[in-house]
């Protein structure tokens, strides 16, 4: 993957030294991950870092290297794998993460600690009381109208990274995070893919189109997606 990327950042058109800071940046978000994943280097999950990079330069054009550095550490399947001092980059972008991650329900980070542990709830006050579909939908809510006030260039790279996520969903056993995943690219991704336009769009509406239908568990997801 290393290999990969140094092609595709010298054909990019970047200078050495953007090149170096952006595979440095990769380097690390690898050494982070690694006390989260198994160590078989060949699990997909290893990948993930250098083929969000590539689908940013190669379908979404990016070359502002401001952005190309964070891409390697998001993870909006997983946020605990996060690298600390890219979450705080991201933080201060405004860039939202769905609390427990695209698979997870409102509130909850597998694996990891909450999105939020500090700082004012995203709930009023008896908001627990409510039914849970009423409490997913009010994050999603937050999640997509902070996404919309992003600078294309980072929807671009939420809409890049999110895309990574969906098509290696096939990888993983029929789950209610899976079923989540799949219903949130259909319904809050793909729309924004389409606020990007050009190959991005293009890629992401084929895998809503063609593979998602095949990946829906409509057991899993019940009778509405807001039951989850």
């Amino acid at each position: 993957m290393t290999a990969r990327l140094e092609r595709t950042l010298a054909g990019a058109g970047l200078s050495d030294e953007d090149c170096q800071h952006i595979l440095k940046a990769h380097g690390e978000a690898g050494v982070w991950r690694a006390g989260f994943l198994p160590p078989d280097e060949d699990h997909p999950d290893w990948l993930h870092p250098g083929r969000t990079l590539l689908i940013l330069l190669d379908d979404g054009l990016i070359r502002d290297r401001a952005v190309l550095v964070l891409a390697p550490g998001l993870d909006q399947r997983h946020p605990h794998r996060i690298p600390p001092i890219t979450r705080g980059l991201l933080d201060r972008a405004g860039f939202p993460v769905f609390p427990g991650g695209l698979g997870g329900p409102a509130g909850v980070a597998p694996n990891g600690p909450p999105l939020q542990p500090e700082g004012p709830p995203l709930q009023p006050e008896g908001a627990l009381l409510r039914p849970e579909g009423e409490r997913v939908q009010e994050h999603e809510e937050v999640w997509l109208e902070s996404a919309l006030l992003l600078p294309p260039s980072l929807l671009t790279l939420l809409v890049a990274e999110g895309l990574d996520q969906l098509r290696h969903l096939h990888l993983e056993p029929p789950t209610p995070a899976r079923a989540r995943v799949v219903d949130r690219g259909i319904r809050l991704l793909a729309p924004l893919a389409s606020r990007i336009g050009g190959t991005l769009e293009r890629r992401t509406r084929w895998w809503t189109r063609r593979v998602a239908p095949t990946l829906a568990r409509p057991d899993l997801l019940g009778s509405s997606s807001r039951s989850l």
